[in-house]
């Protein structure tokens, strides 16, 4: 894995969990939180004598974590496999699961994610690992597209009322979910409430971009200008082909003026729609907005 700053390293190896917010916000439970459940006890399972926010200290479980950061998923998951047909039953034994699911969903395998992420939750070592096995599953679901599922997990995630767990990520994402499922007015509630309780998250601007166009459709995002002229260029340029077009000021960074096609009442409508957008619009990469 790229990018990770050296405190991350340590904090991980060391079984701690990281300080500050994670780097890939909306990446699948990518650096959700440290390779244990940290901060939040009450496991509702383990065996006797294991602390819910213990370090898992098994040689195995350590260079998988290792070879994880290091990039090499496929040996991360024989360790993490490779523990579970060894040492199992084991409090454990949910943690490898539960890593196992992030690193399937992050190879694109969602059915084999979801599989991981259940079987953590049939034992969850601490409620940090409930909440984030449940997340983890969330993430699946959305995945594919099944997005009244997704918001049924996030809510269980939250319910957990983990303080440690990414609850500003759960939120934006059962925002979204309930957008895609058609539930506006409740996706408009997950954004409020993530901007009440989370103001500093590196997701609060994106919650108020999405309250400050509370447009009921979908819309297809082809284009992000540093500039607002080179966006209504964009924009007229697709008017002229017969798409609507709309250019949106976004929240901020280097390209603040963002340029939407089209507009459709449901998602799999836009979902259909968007690879010909974007061949008509000249976009490299396209993506649904919400």
């Amino acid at each position: 894995m790229t990018g990770l700053r050296p405190k991350f390293r340590r904090d991980v190896c060391a079984h701690r969990r990281p300080r500050g917010p994670a780097l890939f916000p909306l990446a699948p439970l990518l650096l959700a939180g440290a390779l244990v459940g940290a901060g939040c006890t009450g496991a509702k399972g383990g065996g006797a004598g294991a602390r819910a926010d213990g370090p898992p200290d098994h040689p195995l479980l350590a260079e998988a974590a290792e070879r994880y950061l290091a990039g090499d998923r496929d040996g991360a998951l024989a360790r993490w496999r490779a523990y579970r047909a060894g040492f199992g039953p084991s409090p454990f034994c949910a943690d490898a699961w539960y890593w196992e699911g992030v690193v399937l969903l992050e190879t694109g395998d969602r059915a084999g994610a979801e599989r991981a992420f259940r079987e953590c939750l049939r034992a969850p070592r601490s409620r940090w690992f409930a909440a984030m096995a449940e997340c983890g599953l969330g993430d699946s679901l959305f995945a594919a597209d099944r997005f009244d599922e997704a918001v049924e997990a996030y809510r269980r995630a939250l319910d957990q009322r983990c303080p440690d767990a990414r609850t500003d990520y759960i939120l934006y994402r059962m925002a979204v979910a309930n957008e895609r499922a058609g539930n506006w007015s409740r996706g408009r509630t997950c954004y409020e409430l993530l901007l009440r309780d989370h103001p500093r998250s590196a997701l609060s601007a994106r919650a108020r971009e999405r309250l400050e166009h509370p447009h009921p459709a979908f819309f297809v995002q082809v284009g992000a200008f540093a500039d607002e002229e080179s966006a209504r260029t964009l924009s007229l340029q697709i008017l002229s082909k017969g798409l609507p077009a709309r250019v949106v000021r976004g929240s901020g960074g280097e390209a603040p003026y963002l340029v939407w096609a089209g507009s459709f009442g449901r998602y799999d409508e836009a979902r259909d729609a968007l690879p010909e957008i974007a061949r008509l619009c000249g976009a490299k990469s396209a993506t649904l907005v919400p």
